[in-house]
């Protein structure tokens, strides 16, 4: 018999953090089998009952959604309605269905076969896209994709109500239904093979406060049924066969979560506040509208980014305006009165923006992206106009246009925003008296310009990541050039104080919304210059308002100071971190 080495010896898999925390419990297997779909002829008196046979597979899994979604609690399916309907609408394709459908009959082949070749092409064109919210609907479309494969092959997966209260499950795929029911055995911890950080089953996990590491590219079967295991969803480590030190060190460190927890959960009705009484408004980033409740239960005080994207789904068609305006006026309703910044479309040269496109892009980052499109294909930027102004009724709404380099974009971008407005008016549409206007500083010519920018809108917000990524010339996607990647460059530093320097100068809000805002080492820094605004991921804001209490603005500025006179990387990052641990902040990063 061939020896498990799993089983003999502590093992380390590494994936990404889709929802944080700590599990300690035993291996549960589940869709660990690969589904295999063979091609077979059929004879012309077989394709009636083929097409049948796939009907009946779509109708048996519009049930099982539509049974997840009834049974979840009036909460769940408040906050994940558009994470159902979106599953829904892909069932209902009819689009979709036809072309299965031809397929079988055009082919004589099975339809099994038929519906797998007409996914994977929609799954090959998104994951193409250099978006890296569309890459990501890839792993909905493959979840719901092998599910209507099962019904059709007759096939059927472990039962979950036999899953352990403390168990980590280890799953290729996961529908929405099936994590659900994993939320009524009250599981430990996820483990998934097929799913990225913003697929459905990772958003919804984390509002579940479920535990879970997506994107582990090793064997699960060399899985067995319940070996011990510690998932580390804090590292994005799975640690199988752990050995009893690295046991009782995760016990220790579970628990300290747990209390940190209970602690910080009494810092959700504060406000942010430094020890000298300087106060910073703490916002959330938002990848979907449904994440919405979870922001509030965390404590933000609003919506520094609202990333619009999602409402693209799987679909290659412009969503229509009734489709965003009931996303918009969701959030808005929810943080009323609270500030919600909504971000126009940042699609990239991928399939949605590939519709209108007449040249193909080497590199789409530096390509017809953001507000390109917006302003050369205008029926995009009109029609979700129309639906924020619709929407704005409804609650404190602020909208921001990204990637932008030029003034002429910005005044290009509000003349259309003044043609919708004039429109909307005739038509006695009512919508608020009065809307913000800002933009992403993202690329260097928006840094330095920020000046001449301040004379065209009322607020500007620092999207760091892509502002390190052009800086510097690095994608931050390759991790061959990972380590040029580089937060603390004095040149990042320097446009970030420019900016800063600038906005304020004109008397205009500046906030940071990128990945930094939510960087330990970058707090003393971001907040000695004087940044008022943060707007970070959910599961961060209670954790930066207990540092944000650590900090006092007079040493911050000091401190800020102090930085921008170093000149390596190096020299930053180790005073940082000395200067933090001497105030007792942790690194979280």
């Amino acid at each position: 018999m061939k020896e498990n080495k799993l089983a003999n010896s502590e093992t380390f898999w590494e994936g990404k953090v889709a929802s944080p925390g700590i599990a300690i419990g035993e291996v549960f297997l589940f869709n660990q089998k690969e589904i295999t779909v063979p091609r077979k002829k059929l004879y012309s008196s077989e394709i009636a009952s083929e097409i049948e046979r796939f009907q009946k597979a779509l109708n048996l899994a519009k049930k099982e959604l539509l049974k997840a979604q009834n049974s979840s609690n009036a909460k769940m399916k408040k906050d994940h309605s558009q994470i159902f309907e979106t599953q829904k609408m892909f069932l209902e394709d009819e689009i979709l269905k036809q072309n299965v459908i031809e397929k079988i009959r055009n082919e004589k082949i099975n339809s099994e076969w038929a519906y797998q070749q007409v996914i994977d092409e929609a799954i090959q064109a998104l994951s193409s896209s250099p978006n890296q919210y569309l890459k990501e609907r890839v792993f909905d479309i493959q979840a719901l994709k092998n599910r209507i494969v099962e019904y059709m092959q007759g096939v059927r997966q472990k039962k979950l109500d036999s899953v352990k209260s403390s168990a980590v499950v280890f799953a290729t795929h996961l529908s929405p239904s099936d994590l659900l029911n994993l939320r009524k055995q009250k599981v430990g911890g996820l483990v998934l093979k097929e799913s990225g950080v913003t697929s459905h089953v990772a958003i919804l996990a984390k509002s579940l406060r479920i535990p879970t590491v997506v994107g582990v590219e090793e064997n699960f079967h060399e899985l067995k049924n319940s070996m011990p295991v510690v998932l580390d969803a804090e590292s994005g480590r799975v640690i199988l066969s752990p050995e009893e030190e690295t046991l009782r060190q995760f016990r220790v460190r579970q628990e300290k979560l747990a209390q940190e927890k209970k602690k910080l959960q009494l810092l959700k009705k504060k406000s942010a506040i430094t020890r000298d009484k300087k106060g910073i408004d703490l916002l959330a980033n938002l990848e979907i509208s449904e994440e919405a409740q979870a922001a509030l239960d965390y404590g933000a005080e609003g919506v520094g980014l609202f990333r619009t994207e999602f409402l693209f789904g799987d679909s290659s068609q412009i969503p229509s305006e009734e489709e965003q305006f009931q996303a918009y006026s969701a959030v808005l309703k929810k943080f009323s009165p609270r500030p919600v910044i909504i971000r126009t479309f940042d699609l990239g040269g991928d399939k949605m923006a590939s519709n209108y496109q007449t040249v193909a892009e080497n590199n789409p980052f530096l390509g017809w992206r953001a507000i390109r499109v917006g302003l050369d294909v205008p029926e995009i930027l009109e029609t979700q106009l129309k639906a924020l102004l619709k929407a704005s009724k409804y609650g404190n709404l602020k909208i921001m246009f990204p990637f932008i380099s030029n003034i002429e974009e910005i005044r290009k971008a509000k003349k259309i925003l003044k043609q919708v407005q004039s429109q909307l008016k005739n038509e006695k549409v009512p919508m608020a008296a009065k809307i913000p206007l800002g933009i992403m500083v993202e690329v260097p010519s928006a840094a330095l310009n920020v000046d001449i920018f301040a004379k065209e809108v009322d607020f500007f917000s620092l999207g760091t990541n892509d502002l390190i990524q052009y800086t510097l010339a690095v994608d931050r996607t390759n991790p061959q050039v990972a380590s040029w990647y580089q937060t603390f460059n004095p040149a990042i530093l320097r446009l970030i104080q420019i900016s800063v320097e600038a906005a304020f100068k004109n008397k205009k809000e500046i906030a940071v919304c990128g990945e930094m805002a939510g960087e330990t080492l970058a707090l003393p820094f971001l907040i000695g210059l004087g940044i008022k605004e943060l707007s970070v991921t959910p599961p961060l804001v209670p954790e930066i308002k207990e540092k944000i209490g650590k900090l006092s603005f007079s040493e911050c500025k000091k401190i800020a100071a102090k930085v921008l006179k170093m000149d390596s990387v190096q020299e930053i990052t180790e005073y940082l971190e000395i200067t933090c641990r001497n105030l007792g902040l942790e690194k979280n990063f």
